[in-house]
């Protein structure tokens, strides 16, 4: 199975539209090794980091993303 349109593997992204890019994960921060990814639905996954740097992550997301919910993978 081919990559989602993404992925560029290095190519201009700028011709894709953006239904297409709406597909796309967003990368929102970085804490420590974790980092904090909004998924195609809206959804934000904390992925990989210490606990410690989890507890910051919720702590951005309850100071400046009231409304999100966040969920963790491994």
């Amino acid at each position: 199975m081919s990559n989602p349109p993404c992925y560029s593997d290095g190519m201009k992204l700028r011709h894709l539209s953006p239904q297409t890019l709406a597909l796309c994960e967003q990368i929102i921060a970085e804490f420590g090794k974790g980092r904090l990814i909004q998924q195609p639905g809206g959804k934000l996954v904390l992925q990989g980091g210490t606990p410690a740097d989890r507890t910051e992550a919720q702590e951005f997301v309850s100071l400046f993303m009231h409304e999100a919910v966040l969920s963790f993978a491994e």
